[in-house]
């Protein structure tokens, strides 16, 4: 089959919430929803916020591989770390206003740094995995910010060495441990090249 990798729209907002969720996990998205009873707050939370064009999980900021047909094989979602904080804060707001919460952009640990263009997010839908769908969107991610003087970065999770053992064939290297949400993450970057 061949694949297609384009700018999503806000009409993929429910596939990039998929993709969110499945990146950080249930563990994780359970505790943000206070409950397993809450996952489907924590979907509305996510969905929300790929609708808007000022969100680290913005629809802006996603590329889709799509198939010959035009459904969505899978996603990946990345942003300039030196932007953390300020999407971030959408982030906080809508939670704050979808949990009745009170939480503040500084309780969250920095899953990146100005000096990368952070991952945040790479999902393929199962039906299309070891199809190399993962690597075409890490590839296209590459030319979208070739030049811009930044390597790109991401979080594995020390408990997924097939992610881990992707991204190092994809020419990520370890940087050493960053958290996410209080978890102990392998914190890699690849260096883009300079076209």
């Amino acid at each position: 089959m061949i694949y297609r990798i384009i700018g999503a729209s806000k009409e993929d907002a429910d596939v990039i919430a998929e993709g969110i969720m499945t990146a950080i996990g249930e563990e994780i998205c359970t505790d943000l929803a206070g409950g397993k009873e809450n996952l489907p707050m924590v979907r509305r939370l996510f969905r929300e916020l790929a609708e808007k064009e000022t969100s680290q999980y913005s629809y802006l900021n996603t590329l889709k591989a799509v198939d010959e047909n035009g459904a969505i094989a899978g996603v990946i979602v990345a942003y300039d770390g030196a932007d953390l904080h300020t999407l971030r804060q959408n982030f906080v707001d809508k939670y704050n206003e979808l949990f009745n919460a009170t939480l503040s952009e500084s309780d969250f640990d920095d899953e990146t740094s100005p000096d990368e263009i952070y991952i945040d997010t790479l999902m393929v839908g199962s039906a299309y995995r070891r199809q190399g769908i993962a690597s075409m969107l890490i590839d296209e991610l590459g030319k979208k910010y070739a030049g811009c003087g930044k390597a790109l970065g991401l979080l594995v999770d020390y408990t997924n060495p097939n992610a881990r053992k992707l991204y190092a064939k994809s020419g990520f290297e370890s940087k050493g441990m960053r958290k996410f949400c209080g978890v102990e993450m392998e914190h890699m970057q690849k260096a883009l090249r300079n076209e």
